[in-house]
């Protein structure tokens, strides 16, 4: 009796090891899913394949990301791509090729629509053009943001080379195809799968005699001898009423055989006529011509087809010398294709950038955006020219339109090229940012005299800014208080702004002789009224940030900048 409750203890404490090791192999394998994947696909060369990049039990929510996918140039080209169930909840959403064999994924959510934590579904697929038949890895590389740190599964393309991958005796279809040896029998150069005689070298049909019988027709008229009781009479098979070598046919069907018809294939003649057999004496659109000498016989208004043939008048409406038919825009007398713009639009490039005005959102090339201009009468820096007519000097105007920025070199300042405003609603990191924005953005980029020195560019603004504001820059670092480097005028309706190449306050991060500065004027505290002294207080550090500060989207509006 104790042996059996022995024997029945070690099963029991047996089935219990079991139950450990399947929940932590199970854990193990949970842990180590691949978050990120890419699925597997068979194709052949010059075919188009799709990977699809999916996301399986997200670890953690996500509201942006960014991703590499590298893959072979020489077997893959990538043709584009389409969004999945996952990325049409992105507010923004791109996948570019940044480089040969590197395609480069990114995009943000704005919104409450977030991919959450243990959520799976499909993100994105890709689509290419298979230019050689070599099995090859798409590898999943430089996760950033919320998706840094996943776990992930390469893709893989399996070439398919062999034609019958079932068949062990063929690589090839060939002529009777995979499964099916291409036997000859008879030697007659047709493989028995297609030879009805797979025994008569001189037959591949039974034809009328059947096979091992010839099916000869000694006056080619489709019959063999066999069955033709004319067989030197091509015309007939059976003597008939005339006999062999006179056929008793009535090609036209008029009921008169054509030994007795003079026009034995004209149904409607007997005798050639005025127009001969085969053409009707009739003038169907009525001009006056026989339609045997019309040679636009139903255009009443034409008689021969001319450049634009029969049916189509020769008319130039816009008179530019090309005929409507051939005119891709025959009511601009200016084009006869559409081209970029089309018909009625000038393709005109204003500012020789390659890009027509009708496509080109700085047509002028002055480094401002066409909708950001400011009119002629704006005069931000108060020297009686107008900003837009002003060596060095340029101006945009705020989304609403209610408001005008200005900027100016001056110090080591050779010259500003760009100028842009940007809503701070469209960059969603929101760490750090001010509680207040009342001029935006302001995105410029300007080239220096001496990359080695400092060099100051004046800021001007058509209205004070409010005297708690202070000077905020937005960019790889996230939102940070840059007041140490911006002095403003005592009306607070202008401020210096100092900066180096490659230092304080260029976001390119290169010495290459330009400075990159997305800032603007922000404050935390309820608005007050200006003050008439400049207040360059900047002891608030609470927006501070060091060397590694920064939103999650940071380096993402950065690269929109660029």
């Amino acid at each position: 009796m104790k042996k059996k409750n022995f024997l029945l203890h070690s099963k029991f404490k047996s089935l219990i090891l079991t139950v450990m090791a399947f929940l932590i192999y199970g854990a193990f394998v949970s842990a180590q899913a691949d978050s990120l994947a890419i699925d597997e696909q068979n194709a052949e060369t010059g075919t188009t394949v799709s990977f699809t990049v999916s996301v399986n039990s997200a670890p953690n929510s996500v509201t942006s990301l960014g991703l590499d996918i590298t893959y072979d140039p020489a077997v893959l080209n990538f043709k584009g791509y389409k969004k999945s169930s996952l990325a049409n909840r992105f507010t923004f959403f791109d996948a570019n090729e940044i480089s040969s064999g590197r395609i480069r994924i990114g995009g943000f959510i704005s919104g409450n629509n977030i991919i959450a934590a243990g959520e799976t579904g499909d993100l994105v697929v890709l689509t290419f053009q298979v230019v050689d038949c070599v099995n090859s890895n798409l590898q999943i590389t430089e996760l950033k943001d919320d998706v840094s740190g996943w776990n992930s599964k390469s893709g893989l393309l399996n070439c398919e080379m062999n034609g019958c991958p079932n068949d062990p005796d063929k690589t090839e279809p060939g002529e009777c195809g995979c499964g099916v040896p291409d036997t000859d029998s008879d030697g007659d150069g047709t493989p028995d799968c297609n030879d009805e005689c797979p025994d008569d070298a001189d037959k591949t049909e039974a034809g009328e005699c059947g096979c091992g019988t010839a099916d000869t027709d000694s006056d080619d008229d489709g019959i063999p001898d066999c069955s033709d009781n004319c067989p030197n009479d091509s015309d007939k098979t059976e003597p008939g009423v005339c006999g062999c070598g006179i056929p008793d046919t009535d090609s036209d069907n008029d009921g008169t055989p054509d030994c007795n018809d003079n026009c034995p294939n004209d149904p409607d003649k007997i005798e050639p006529g005025v127009c001969g057999c085969g053409a009707p004496d009739t003038d169907v659109n009525n001009d006056g011509i026989p339609d045997c000498n019309d040679l636009c016989p139903d255009d009443p208004d034409k008689t021969e087809p001319g450049e634009c043939g029969c049916g189509t008048p020769d008319i130039d409406t816009d008179k530019d010398g090309t005929l409507d038919c051939n005119d891709n825009c025959p009511n601009d007398p200016k084009k006869t294709e559409p081209g970029n713009c089309g018909c009625g639009a000038v393709d005109v490039d204003s500012d020789n950038d390659g890009t027509p005005d009708c496509n080109d959102d700085d047509a002028d090339g002055n480094g401002i955006k066409d909708v950001q201009e400011v009119d002629d009468g704006v005069d931000l820096d108060n020297d009686g020219v107008s900003d837009n007519f002003q060596d060095g000097m340029k101006a945009v105007r705020t989304a609403d339109g209610l408001k005008q920025i200005g900027l100016k070199g001056d110090t080591n300042v050779h010259e500003v090229n760009t100028l842009e405003y940007i809503s701070p609603d469209t960059i969603p990191d929101t760490a750090g940012k001010p509680y207040e924005l009342p001029f935006g953005l302001i995105d410029f980029k300007f080239q220096v005299v001496d990359s080695e020195e400092m060099a100051s560019v004046v800021v001007y603004f058509s209205e004070a800014v409010p005297a708690q504001a202070k000077w905020y820059k937005y960019d790889s670092k996230g939102w940070y208080d840059y007041s140490d480097h911006a002095d403003f005028s005592d009306d607070r309706k202008s401020v210096t702004l100092t900066m180096m190449d490659k230092d304080i306050g260029d976001d390119d991060g290169e010495i290459n002789g330009f400075i990159r500065d997305p800032s603007g004027p922000g404050y935390n505290e309820k608005p007050q009224p200006p003050v008439d002294e400049g207040n360059n207080d900047s002891s608030d550090d609470s927006l501070n940030r060091d060397d590694d500060g920064g939103g999650s989207g940071g380096c993402f509006i950065s690269a929109s900048f660029n």
